[in-house]
């Protein structure tokens, strides 16, 4: 292997690199934007339902 093939190697060794830490970044923040919704969602769900909120009074 001459010393341009090594430099070769090298740079797509150092693209993967790159590459894998782009790809690991990326699924962090998508799982950190979904666990965000189901975090709203969650709470949007468990909020108080019993206080009626002001608004015409209902027929009995």
């Amino acid at each position: 292997m001459n010393s341009f093939d090594t430099l070769r190697s090298r740079d797509y060794a150092a693209i993967e690199r790159e590459a894998r830490q782009l790809r690991a970044r990326a699924l962090a923040e998508m799982i950190a934007g979904l666990r965000a919704r189901m975090a709203a969602h969650r709470a949007a769900r468990t909020a108080p339902v019993a206080r009626p909120i002001a608004s015409k009074p209902r027929a009995a």
